[in-house]
């Protein structure tokens, strides 16, 4: 009447199985129901199609969270990089997540809209160079100037801290 639970638990030398118990408790079983999280995972480039949906934990770290979604989207989990959902509109924020946003899947989506507790959104797009490296470097954006006001292609460099004008 008010969703008490009653939990009934075999010892775990009495539990026959071929396999090992992923959660052989129900501590263990309550704080993975109580930790999950549904994340619906979209591309950058196309923020309105769905990519995949992952059933992930709240204390999972950046690095866990790529390696998931590498699996469901066939692509190496070190040349990902997130984007958390804007506060203020629909779709990605204009800034990926920044290392201190990492450490847990929790931070990672800190400040959507509580929709539905149990479930976030996350953009993502794969880089040509692994994060870590892609980090490492400054991006300077180059946009030719046309008299004309004719679009033209933007282009981005990936410039080393130390690199010079010269270089």
């Amino acid at each position: 009447d008010h969703g008490d639970i009653l939990i009934v638990q075999v010892p775990p030398a009495e539990i026959v199985t071929n396999t090992p118990l992923q959660r052989p408790n129900a501590t263990d079983y309550f704080t993975y129901l109580n930790d999950q999280l549904i994340v619906r995972f979209y591309e950058k480039k196309d923020p309105t199609k769905e990519s995949c949906k992952i059933s992930l934990l709240k204390g999972m770290d950046f690095g866990t969270v790529c390696d998931y979604l590498a699996r469901e989207v066939q692509v190496k989990a070190t040349h990902i990089r997130l984007w958390p959902m804007s506060v203020d509109r629909d779709g990605p924020s204009s800034k990926p997540l920044r290392m201190e946003e990492r450490a847990s899947l929790q931070y990672m989506t800190n400040g959507q809209k509580e929709r539905d507790k149990k479930e976030r959104v996350l953009y993502w797009e794969e880089l040509s160079i692994p994060l870590e490296e892609m980090e490492q470097k400054i991006p300077l954006k180059i946009v030719p100037f046309s008299p004309a006001v004719v679009p033209q292609n933007e282009v981005e460099l990936l410039c080393d801290k130390n690199d010079t004008v010269d270089d």
